[in-house]
């Protein structure tokens, strides 16, 4: 068993990524935040995902957070046009290493999942859902749809059903 980042004092917020077994574990560890995905934490599941790709030890993937919500989003830390490009390519990277892996992936959504986190729930193969937690979109709310989900979401869900969800 190996454990990255795990969370204590020392240690800013992050993933922690755990080998057990054929499982690999990602713990979104950033609860102050609402487990809000930074760059960072995108940087190191990413690098796990590859690393699995070309040595493969585990067989199931399982995504879930530490405290009271799931996800409530992504980091936006760009301010100029290069820097929010970057961060769109590296959101994708991880998708697409995500949604091509192997792996038998599990989000385990026990709270709110909202705008990334609703979408990362979506792209596993399998999502356990509390009763208690929302999933939604927060963009909508301005009239912005969610491009990144709406990208796939054919691949998932019927046509017919997908687009009373957007």
């Amino acid at each position: 068993m190996s454990s990255k980042r795990p969370s204590d004092a020392s240690t800013p917020p992050g993933v922690v990524i755990d080998h057990a077994a054929d499982v690999l574990t990602f713990t979104l560890d950033n609860p102050g935040h609402g487990n809000e995905v930074t760059g960072a934490m995108l940087d190191d599941m990413l690098i796990e995902l590859r690393k699995e790709a070309t040595n493969p030890r585990a067989r199931v993937l399982r995504i879930r957070a530490r405290g009271n919500v799931f996800c409530t989003g992504r980091e936006r830390a760009g301010l100029t046009l290069a820097a929010i490009r970057r961060e769109s390519a590296r959101l994708i990277k991880f998708k697409v290493a995500l949604r091509s892996s192997p792996l038998i992936s599990v989000a385990e959504v026990q709270g709110d999942a909202l705008g990334f986190g609703f979408g990362l729930a979506i792209v596993c193969d399998f999502a356990l859902v509390a009763d208690h937690a929302s999933l939604a979109f927060p963009e909508m709310r301005s009239g912005l749809a969610p491009v990144a989900i709406m990208s796939y979401l054919g691949e998932y869900v019927l046509p017919r059903f997908a687009f009373p969800l957007i």
